[in-house]
């Protein structure tokens, strides 16, 4: 599903605001999807000259042909002491939590004094801890996946970057109101 999305994303950014560097794995995926209806005939017309622009296609016999090879992939390598430091900030985040949860009250530093969540705002505080530290575990698990997809990974960790944002805010508004 991720990866329908992705496609979906870089095929916008092709099409309406003029992205001009276009990988051939989008490329091979876009062609295929051509003469299908998927396209209206301008935007068809448009991929054509831009892959005859960007030397993906080739003219054979009267018919196009995708010749463009895709560059051999090489797989996310993380070294062991970040993949520790990784896991370590996950489990710290984890819990930092459940101590705060069982004290009633979650303490952050700053810079210009201290912020301490009490009451209910300690849940929406701990939920952008948990977020926060499964984007940690996707980090080191990326490390162990040796499949052609970073761009879901990538996707991934923005998506949770968002909810995390948006349960820390709800955290600080909910304590500012209290």
């Amino acid at each position: 599903m991720l990866n329908r999305i992705y496609f979906h994303l870089e095929l916008r950014k092709i099409l309406y605001q003029g992205k001009q560097n276009i990988s051939p794995d989008i490329a091979r995926e876009m062609f295929s999807k051509l003469n299908t209806g998927y396209y209206t005939s301008q935007e068809e017309e448009f991929i054509m000259k831009l892959f005859v622009k960007k030397s993906f296609l080739n003219k054979r016999n009267g018919e196009y042909e995708f010749i463009k090879q895709s560059k051999p992939y090489n797989p996310n390598v993380i070294s062991t002491n970040i993949r520790l430091l990784f896991l370590s900030i996950a489990a710290g985040l984890v819990l930092y939590g459940l101590f705060g949860l069982y004290h009633g009250e979650i303490y952050l530093p700053s810079k210009r004094g201290s912020v301490i969540f009490i009451g209910d705002s300690i849940y929406a505080l701990f939920g952008s801890f948990l977020v926060l530290a499964i984007a940690c575990i996707i980090i080191v698990a990326d490390h162990y996946d040796k499949r052609n997809n970073e761009h879901l990974y990538d996707l991934a960790l923005k998506g949770l970057g968002y909810v995390s944002l948006v349960f820390f805010i709800a955290a600080w508004i909910w304590n500012l109101a209290n």
